[in-house]
């Protein structure tokens, strides 16, 4: 029952976002199921579910990435997809862009480097957002460039809204 559900998420959050993330451990999450969670998630059921998606081996990009609300700040389990295939790097560097906190932008300067020519050219599309123009950026420049720029990236504090 859809207003039954409704009513038990807003009433127990914690309960239902627990329950959630203990789901997620045995199978995978479906982008159907995200409208279950996203109201419940507070930094600490995403750190949750993400180790729960990475415990089964899950795909981090696909059943966490749609799920990283703009006010919750990168987690170390976002790592997980720094080892994955270049479209996951991709999907990941689309959504560090314009992201402060200091775990998003590490990440975010270590896609810069990426071996992968697809991921680098997301990665700047983020630089973009995050530096706005005070960081130069070459996707397909020199590895001193851009080992360079990833610098500028972790040396940045309080980026521009």
């Amino acid at each position: 029952d859809g207003a039954r559900a409704a009513a038990l998420r807003c009433t127990f959050p914690a309960r239902v976002g627990r329950c959630l993330c203990a789901l997620a451990r045995s199978r995978a999450r479906t982008g159907e199921g995200n409208g279950e969670l996203l109201p419940v998630l507070d930094p600490w059921l995403f750190s949750e579910l993400a180790e729960a998606v990475a415990a089964r081996n899950g795909d981090l990009a696909a059943e966490v990435l749609p799920l990283w609300r703009r006010d919750l700040s990168a987690i170390a389990a976002l790592d997980g997809i720094l080892a994955g295939p270049p479209a996951s790097r991709h999907a990941l560097a689309a959504r560090l862009g314009g992201r402060g906190d200091a775990a998003a932008r590490e990440l975010l300067a270590r896609l810069l480097t990426d071996a992968s020519l697809l991921v680098r050219q997301g990665a700047a599309t983020a630089l973009t957002r995050t530096a706005a123009g005070r960081i130069t950026y070459d996707p397909e420049g020199s590895e001193t460039e851009r080992a360079d720029a990833a610098a500028a990236v972790r040396r940045m504090h309080n980026p521009p809204p």
